[in-house]
């Protein structure tokens, strides 16, 4: 079996760097743009199951993402990406995604969210810099929980599904998509981010066989590109 695990479109919290989580954030324009080159991209293939987060930036990516196919397309909540509790919505970087010479310009409100919560941004900044030792903040999921969401997604969803499906499409996060590749690579808490996120409509692509999992290729989606490991 062939498991397509892509992370969803751009959204305007992705591109002013704000941290999302579950709050549900629609794609912007550049993301409905990307999820459509993706699209036709795999057009030619075939996916016996489309399975999404149900937040909205993923829900709609998948819905883009299916086409023309009539395979069935379904939401499962174990798939929702990480919660940052009440972190959500700040901005943890003052440099722009992909250019870290490029200043963020900031409104007023941002400026000030900067200034006052920068106790709470240091906390979060290390879930990214050193995971073994991310105290969550209040409201927010820690990483065993994550992985133990992943861990129970894979067995429940997908272990049953080999030799009765061969190509599936999941649709979700790219903290939850370090989540699975944490159980299935058996990483640590500190190797949790010890690996490349996916870009926006970038597929991490596995190979289940016999019961055991294998990544065989990380591609961008958009512009066809394969990824390193």
């Amino acid at each position: 079996m062939e498991i397509y695990l892509i992370r969803h479109g751009e959204t305007e919290w992705n591109r002013r760097r704000r941290l999302q989580g579950r709050s549900d954030i629609p794609l912007n324009d550049t993301g409905l743009a990307e999820a459509r080159k993706a699209e036709r991209n795999i057009r030619e293939l075939s996916f016996d199951r489309i399975i999404h987060s149900p937040l909205l930036r993923a829900k709609r990516t998948a819905e883009i993402l299916r086409g023309e196919r009539s395979c069935p397309i379904e939401a499962n909540r174990l798939l929702t990406e990480l919660s940052f509790g009440i972190g959500e919505g700040i901005q943890l970087y003052e440099t722009k995604r992909g250019f870290p010479g490029e200043r963020l310009e900031r409104s007023e409100a941002e400026e000030r969210d900067w200034r006052e919560k920068k106790e709470l941004r240091e906390r979060l900044l290390g879930f990214f810099e050193e995971p073994e030792n991310y105290i969550p903040v209040e409201g927010a999921e820690s990483i065993a929980a994550i992985k133990e969401r992943a861990a129970s997604f894979l067995e429940e969803e997908i272990l049953p599904r080999e030799g009765m499906e061969e190509r599936l499409m999941l649709v979700s996060h790219g903290g939850m998509i370090r989540a699975f590749l944490s159980v299935l690579l058996d990483l640590s808490d500190k190797d949790f981010w010890n690996g490349r996120v996916s870009p926006n409509c970038g597929a991490t692509i596995l190979e289940l066989q016999n019961g055991k999992f294998t990544l065989r290729e990380r591609r961008n989606l958009v512009t066809g590109e394969i990824l390193p490991l």
